[in-house]
Parts: structure tokens; C-alpha cells; sequence
């Protein structure tokens, strides 16, 4: 092998026994975990990670009084409503058990009636030389009996059924119903709010929901604010776009900035 070190030792210089291609081992560092954000490694923690930030981003009351009010008002009764439901289909489930009433008296009997024809069946085997032949057809009674237990038991398990049938459809159908009409409703407003208020919070400017009244509110309501809101905006008439920002902003539910 050729070498590429020389040493020089008296003006002459000498190959050292190294091999030509040999280099220093590198030492290669062990690789580091590059930050990827909170809980954004699989694609189930981003949709978490994204629902948390809209349900932080999301105003549930308004912020004037009255709306507010109205708004805990409707809330209280929701949650009655679904109360009385849950209590109806207890009183369902409770009302359709008692009609197990006769399948618990049918395995009671022919476990009575066993009993006896066990017992009997014991006393009068031990007579001598007839116990015998009179205790089997007595001990055969007594076995056919299960029949009779099993009927009731299978009675009693229907109807039990039945009572959690029942009462999971009169609670259920209540509620799933008040759901429907309420909470797509509260979830329309949480979202448009903390939108809203974002943009609030931000401290932008309110020519964005000035210009969003414009858009929004009705034409009436519009006349009241300019005889001619849109030029007022168009030339920044701080007077006019508050006002229609304070219009925009109360529709959402939320207080106009100071």
C-alpha cells in the first residue's frame, strides 16, 4: 500500500506504515428528535390537537346581558328537558318490569312444587319393600317441573327486555330531539363568536365587521346607521364604520371594543 504521511528524518523523508486511504473515524451524533409541534406526530393527534384550539378559540355566551340571560335560560331548560326524559324512562322501565310479576310467580310454584315432590318422594322411600317402586314416579314429578321454572325464567327475561327497550326509547327520542334543535344552534354561535373575537382580540381594526354588516345586516337597519354606509366606509368615517362594526358585533354576541 502507498502512503500519504511522510516522515522526514535527516532531509530524507520516509513513508510511515499507514495505509494511503486511511482517515480518522468520525464520530456521528446520534440524531436528534426535531420538534413537531404538540401532539402532531399521528394524524388522530392533529385533528385532537385542531378540535382543542376551535373549542379554546369558541365563545359559548354572549357577552350582553340579555342574549346572555336568554342564552342560559334555554340552556337550563335543555338540560330539565333531558332530566324529565331520563326520569319517564325509568318510570317506563320500572312500570313494563312489574310485568314479570307472574313469570316470577310460575318458577317460584314449580320450585315449590319440586320441593314437595322431593320431600315426598324421600319420606316415602324409606317404607320397606315399596319404597322404592313409589319413590320414582315421584322423583319423575318432581324433575318434570323444570319445565315449569323454565317457562317463568324465560318469561321474566323477556320482559326485562323489553323494559330496557322501552325505557332507553322514552328517554332517547326526547332528547335526541331537543339535541337537534339546540345544539347545532349553541355549537353555530360558539363558532361565530370566538371567530369574532379573535379578531377582536388581535386588536384589528373594525372595518372587517363593518364590512361584514354591510353584508349581513338587513336594509333597514343599515338606514338607520347612513343614508349611504357604503361610501361612508369607502372614505373611513370612523363614525359610521364603528357603528356598523357595533352591529356586526352585537349579531355575534360579542361587545364592541372600547
Amino acid at each position: 500500500p502507498t502512503s500519504t504521511t511522510m516522515h522526514v528524518l535527516g532531509g530524507e523523508s520516509e513513508p510511515v506504515g499507514l495505509p494511503a486511504r486511511w482517515q480518522p473515524p468520525i464520530r456521528m451524533a446520534a440524531p436528534k428528535d426535531r420538534p413537531m409541534g404538540p401532539n402532531l406526530r399521528l394524524s388522530g393527534d392533529r385533528a385532537r390537537y385542531r378540535l382543542l384550539q376551535q373549542t379554546r378559540a369558541m365563545v359559548f355566551y354572549a357577552h350582553s346581558p340579555a342574549r346572555r340571560s336568554r342564552q342560559i335560560l334555554v340552556d337550563l331548560l335543555v338540560v330539565a328537558w333531558v332530566y324529565v326524559a331520563v326520569r319517564a324512562g325509568q318510570a317506563v322501565h320500572e312500570a313494563t318490569l312489574r310485568l314479570a310479576a307472574p313469570g316470577r310467580a310460575l318458577e317460584q310454584a314449580g320450585r315449590d312444587v319440586s320441593d314437595n315432590l322431593h320431600s315426598a318422594a324421600e319420606k316415602l322411600g324409606e317404607l320397606p319393600f315399596v319404597g322404592s317402586d313409589v319413590r320414582g314416579p315421584l322423583d319423575d314429578a318432581a324433575n318434570s317441573t323444570q319445565q315449569l321454572i323454565s317457562a317463568g325464567q324465560d318469561l321474566q327475561t323477556s320482559v326485562g327486555r323489553l323494559a330496557v327497550l322501552l325505557g332507553v326509547l322514552v328517554a332517547a327520542i326526547p332528547i335526541l330531539l331537543v339535541l337537534l334543535a339546540w345544539l347545532p344552534a349553541r355549537l353555530r354561535f360558539a363558532r361565530r363568536a370566538g371567530a369574532a373575537q379573535r379578531f377582536v382580540d388581535d386588536g384589528a381594526d373594525l372595518d372587517l365587521f363593518a364590512l361584514r354588516a354591510m353584508a349581513n345586516q338587513p336594509m333597514h337597519v343599515l338606514a338607520k346607521v347612513s343614508d349611504d354606509p357604503v361610501g361612508a366606509w369607502r372614505r373611513g368615517d370612523p363614525a359610521v364604520v364603528r357603528a356598523l362594526a357595533v352591529l356586526e358585533l352585537r349579531s355575534v354576541g360579542l361587545r364592541p371594543p372600547p
